[in-house]
Parts: structure tokens; sequence; C-alpha cells
């Protein structure tokens, strides 16, 4: 036998085993590194996605949930950021108070490898106001009504808005009160025809409380002040009026004008903007009109014919006595001053010309129109792939 043949093909034998684990590793190596690559792709994508449903419901406009059909989708939302992922979102309607949000990130193809997508859906809530609404007016304390001045607690939709309103509901109360005893109508203690509603007075011992001022079903007074469009400190005096921005092309509702409060004629495009006012000490409504909620800390006085539509909310008195002023909605009035008996001093009073109607719809589209999109809580999101 030859030994030095047979050594020979033990070394060639050795050379291509040791060749194909060399091979091997280098090909483990090659896929693991792809493999990582494709990983850190796809956690780029998941991000991108992530963050264009956040993009999507920063962006959204309170105007889309007055115009929105139920099923109807809004977008594209597109974004593009600084790792080279890209993301775009599409928003659904799902039901009056809910929408889904559809987000898609994706990033680029790099050398061989093909693009990389990930796809999430969100589901986010408003969380709309639903106020304890015992009647047309509600008070803490007392509450009058002289002259031409009308409390009307038919359903009653605003002049020009047919297209916003559903059937009329029923009727409700005109007035409620823990003690109606203190609500004056025409000569105290005689009911004249200056309330109307189903009973023109409603004996209601969580009339206006406290704590039905602070908790408006879901949604806080807080929570509420916290999204205000516009903030007022100390006594104010408004008088609202929809404005428009300026310039070539076509004009758009001005914003940040702090006497914006949209437009209740719908003559303009400031139609679907509701507002939610804080006015941190008394505040005078000096003629103008808006539409929304407010919320008085200290007083909040109509005059010279100023018009709101929605939900008036003071901690103290709402006055209309100058002028035919007109509160499509409810008024609630927590009556903080208290009055010591009826007649001229600290009290809700209306009189003059002014009325303060109910309106569901009014009230249903100041909700709507004031709530904004929150991610629910429980379980909120799901990988679609």
């Amino acid at each position: 036998m030859n030994r030095r043949g047979i050594a020979l093909v033990l070394v060639l034998l050795a050379i291509l085993v040791t060749a194909a684990l060399a091979a091997g590793v280098l090909v483990a190596a090659s896929t693991q590194a792809r493999a990582s690559g494709d990983a850190s792709l796809a956690l780029r994508t998941s991000e991108a996605a992530e963050r264009g449903q956040v993009a999507a419901a920063a962006a959204w406009s309170r105007d889309s949930n007055i115009t929105m059909p139920i099923g109807a989708t809004a977008g594209p939302v597109v974004a593009r950021y600084a790792d080279s992922t890209t993301s775009i979102a599409f928003v659904t309607r799902l039901s009056r108070a809910s929408y889904w949000i559809s987000a898609r990130g994706r990033a680029p193809a790099t050398g061989v490898s093909v693009p990389i997508e990930s796809r999430i859906g969100v589901l986010y809530t408003l969380h709309i106001p639903e106020p304890r609404l015992a009647a047309t007016v509600s008070v803490r304390d007392s509450f009058s009504i002289s002259g031409a001045a009308r409390v009307n607690g038919n359903d009653t939709p605003p002049p020009g808005w047919g297209s916003l309103c559903p059937t009329a509901s029923s009727t409700i109360a005109g007035v409620a009160a823990p003690d109606t005893s203190r609500v004056c109508d025409g000569p105290c203690g005689s009911l004249g025809s200056r309330l109307t509603g189903a009973p023109p007075k409603q004996p209601d011992s969580l009339a206006a409380s406290a704590a039905s001022l602070s908790q408006l079903g879901s949604v806080t007074w807080t929570s509420l002040a916290a999204h205000a469009a516009h903030v007022f400190t100390g006594p104010a005096v408004v008088t609202p009026t929809a404005r428009l921005t300026s310039g070539p092309g076509t004009a758009q509702c001005d914003t940040a004008a702090s006497d914006n409060w949209g437009d209740p004629s719908r003559a303009t495009a400031c139609a679907n903007r509701f507002v939610i006012i804080h006015a941190r000490g008394d505040l005078l409504i000096d003629g103008g009109s808006g539409q929304g909620i407010i919320l008085g800390d200290g007083d909040v006085e109509l005059r010279n014919g100023a018009q709101f539509f929605g939900l008036v909310l003071a901690r103290d008195d709402v006055v209309a006595s100058i002028g035919s002023n007109r509160v499509w909605g409810a008024v609630v009035a927590g009556d903080t001053r208290r009055a010591a008996s009826l007649g001229p001093g600290d009290q809700t009073a209306i009189a003059g010309g002014s009325q303060i109607v109910y309106s569901s719809c009014a009230l249903e589209n100041a909700f709507l129109g004031t709530a904004s999109l929150r991610r629910e809580a429980l379980r909120p999101w799901t990988r679609l792939y």
C-alpha cells in the first residue's frame, strides 16, 4: 500500500471538510445578518405605523365630527421620517362616537431585500359631554323672569339648521330648581305665560348642584376646560363674530381669533366650528353670536341681542336683560353667591325680549363639535400584518 497516497487523500478530505465548514459559517453569518437587518426594518415599520396613527388622530378636525357620515373614510394622512420610513393612515367613522384609524408603516428596499411593511388598527372614541339637564334652565337657588322674556321647553331646532337636526324630541321642563317657590314668573307666586315646559316649573333637589356641574357624564368640567379653544381671565367682554382668514384663495375659518366662536347662521366656512369657551371670571357677551359650550367660573351675561347656540354652564348666575338675547340649547346656573330674597339681587334672571329655548339639536351639535378623539384605554389596537 502506498502510504503517501493515503496521506494525500486524507489531507484532501480534511481540506474539503474545512472548506465546507467555513462555507457553512459564512452562509449562517450572512443569513443571520440579513435576518437581523430584516428584524430591524420590521421594527422601524411598526414604529412608523404607530406614529402614523398618532399623527392622524392629532390632525383630526372636530368639524368632521359634524360633517362625516357613519361608515365614511377620510385620508390619507402621510408622514415621512428621518429614518427613511413612511406612514400612511386612514380614519373610518364606525358610529356616532367611535372611529377606527388604520395606519401602514413602510421601509424602503435596501440591496436585494424587498420593501417591508407593517400595519396596525387603533380604536378611538369621542368623549362627549352628557350633562344632567332636568330643564331648559336649571338653577341651584333662585330665578327671575320678567317683561317680554320667555323660557321655552319645547324642543326647537335653531333657524336654518334643518340639515343638522333630526326629529325633535319631547318637551322638557321650563325651569328646574330645588325650591320652585324661588322661581319668579311674572308676579311672584303665580304662574304666568313666560314659562313653557312639561312642567313649566320642575322641583329638583339636584338641579345645578356642584356635582352636576363638575361631572358631565364621562367628561368633567376640568377636562372640558383643558380643551377650551379660548380662555378669558378676569372680567371679560366679547362680541363673538365668525372670522375668516384673508389672502389669496378660498377664505378659511380663522380659528386663532379669540372672538371667533363659529357661525350659527351657517353662512361661512366657520359653520361647523363649535368651541369651548372658559371664562375664569365674569363673562359679558355683548352682542354677536357663537356656538359650543361656555364654562363660566363666575356670571355669564348676554346683552344687546347676543345669541348663543349650545350649553351655557355658569358656576354663579346667567343674566340676559338688555335687548332681545337668545340661547338655543340649555342653561345651568350654580348660584355660588345666593340672593337673600327674590327680586333685584344676585340671581339668574332674564328680562326684556330675551329668550332661552330648549334645542336638542343645538346641544347635540355643540357636544359633537367640541369633542376630542381619545384612544381607547382597554385593548384599543390590533396588528393587521
